[in-house]
Parts: C-alpha cells; structure tokens; sequence
C-alpha cells in the first residue's frame, strides 16, 4: 500500500478519535487532530503526485475519507443536537447523485470537466463547517455556524446542477453527433 493511500487511511481513524475527545471535552487535542486530519487531505494527493503512486485505489480512498470525516462528524453532532439532520441529508442526497452521475459518466465514457473544483468547494466548505461546530463549544455563535452551513448548502446545490449540466451536454452532444454519423450513412 503507497504511503499516500496510509495518510488517507489515517484520516477515516481520525474520526474516532475526534469523537472520542469532544466527547471528554478536550477541546484543543480535538482541534488539532481535526486540523491535522484537513491537512492529510492535501498531503495524501501531494504525496501521489511527487511519489508517482497515483493509483485507483486511492482516487477511490481520498475522496471516500473525506466523505466518512465529514458526514461521520456532522452525524456526531446531528445526534449531539448541534446540526440538523435534513442538512446532513441534503449532504448525503448530494453525494448519492454526484457519484451516480460519475458512474453514468464512466459508463458513457464522459470526461466531467470541472468537477474537481466543485468538489473540492464542497468538501472544503463542509470542513470549515465542522471546525464552526468543533469551535461552537467555546468560541463561536450560532450566526457563524448558519453561515458556514449556507455556504456548504450553496456548494452543494452548484456542484449539483455543474454535473448534471455537464453530463447532460455531453450525452446531448453525443447523440447528435450520432445522429449526422446515421444520416451519412
């Protein structure tokens, strides 16, 4: 197993761990090990990238740790009664229909471009959510955490609608492409 697919491993045992410590309301080991765990994030692809150990494996595992962090911990605190469960559902209802959309695509052979980037907002987005909570307990209001969550909804609903628009002009483009092969024969 390549070491950046370890560092991806690390951050779905973070999970746990984070729970564990809020739980005993050690409130800084918990911020670190999150920060820690944001971090892994950026070090696991650096570490494909520059180790040359990009692999399907962990183009599966990176964006499946993130997944197990954040809806791990927004279920955590949805059950602690500090994020509303139809928010984390929208969340999830996202992920279902983004990663349908992707395996139409691959069935269909459609390259989604963009995709990252809207990825990537909504994970970051639904992580600076999760240090609001984190931070909740002892620093923030209830103002930066409803602002933290629209913008993670506003992602949410523009990743959406990017790869369904992308994926729909690409089977639109297809077909017609298909239709004026059919008309020259």
């Amino acid at each position: 197993m390549s070491l950046a697919n370890i560092v991806s491993l690390l951050r779905v045992l973070a999970l746990p761990i984070i729970i564990y410590l809020f739980n005993n309301e050690a409130f800084i080991p918990v911020l670190i090990v999150f920060s820690l765990a944001v971090f892994s994030d950026f070090l696991d692809g650096y570490l494909a990238r520059k180790r040359r150990e990009i692999t399907k494996v962990g183009s599966f595992l990176d964006p499946f740790a993130d997944r197990i962090l954040i809806m791990g911990l927004l279920l955590f605190f949805v059950i602690r009664g500090d994020f509303h469960l139809i928010i984390l559902a929208l969340f999830i209802l996202r992920d279902v229909i983004a990663g349908i959309i992707r395996w139409l695509s691959a069935q269909d052979d459609i390259s989604l471009i963009g995709i990252k980037v809207y990825g990537r907002l909504v994970t970051y987005s639904q992580f600076f959510l999760i240090f609001g909570l984190l931070l909740s307990e002892f620093i923030f209001g209830d103002i930066i955490i409803f602002s933290f969550t629209l913008i993670s909804i506003l992602f949410v609903f523009l990743s959406i609608i990017h790869y369904s628009i992308v994926y729909l002009k690409a089977i639109h483009s297809r077909k017609k492409i298909g239709t004026r092969l059919e008309k020259e024969n």
